[in-house]
């Protein structure tokens, strides 16, 4: 915009801006030895449902927290990730679509994992899957991972790791695409999948 403003009001003057090159930020996921660290962490926690539905469900934090049972169907083995819970005005959370309509999904789940939230439901005192959202997420996230020895990392870079992970599976991009719910495969390629180190 000032550029064009500039030589709008100013054609005959010549600007010589070179930019700063853009740098890359390193992005911390968790290496696959590591992710089964996490798992054996969270095992029997009330933090299993959420890591097992980011790392190995690409759902995001908002999601999860407004994942309710309604949603999960246990015949069929699927999770219909439709609704999000997010942080609106004076701070309270109100229940809101998907970030994007790609990102509203249908994605089948692991036996294990369904026989996880099987077990969960049983316990559950209201329709929501989990009671943990926001800082509460990040916040036990980083007490796990600071007591196990692994690398501090934000929840979303579980979402990070899911996408890796896919990567390294030679998922097809179509299909990792949509299990995470992205717009794009270049979002996808381009944030959200990173090489492993180990590999």
């Amino acid at each position: 915009l000032l550029t064009a403003v500039l030589a709008e009001y100013c054609p005959g003057l010549k600007l010589n801006t070179t930019l700063p090159q853009k740098e890359r930020k390193e992005q911390t996921i968790l290496e696959p030895e590591q992710i089964g660290i996490l798992l054996r962490a969270v095992e029997g926690t009330v933090m299993e449902i959420p890591v097992l539905l980011a790392v190995w469900m690409c759902m995001r934090s908002s999601e999860i927290a407004g994942q309710t049972w309604d949603c999960v169907d246990f015949e069929r083995g699927t999770i219909t990730i439709k609704k999000a819970l997010g942080c609106g005005r004076d701070n309270q959370w109100v229940e809101k679509g998907t970030k994007t309509t790609s990102s509203t999904r249908t994605v089948r789940a692991p036996d294990y994992i369904m026989a996880r939230l099987r077990a969960a439901k049983e316990e559950a005192s209201d329709d929501h899957v989990t009671h943990l959202k926001g800082s509460c997420l990040r916040d036990r996230l980083h007490t796990i991972t600071k007591h196990n020895g692994l690398p501090s990392i934000r929840f979303h870079d579980l979402r990070h790791t899911s996408a890796s992970v896919m990567l390294l599976l030679n998922i097809p991009n179509k299909y990792a695409q949509a299990r995470g719910g992205w717009a794009t495969d270049h979002t996808m390629k381009e944030v959200y999948q990173h090489l492993m180190d180990s590999k």
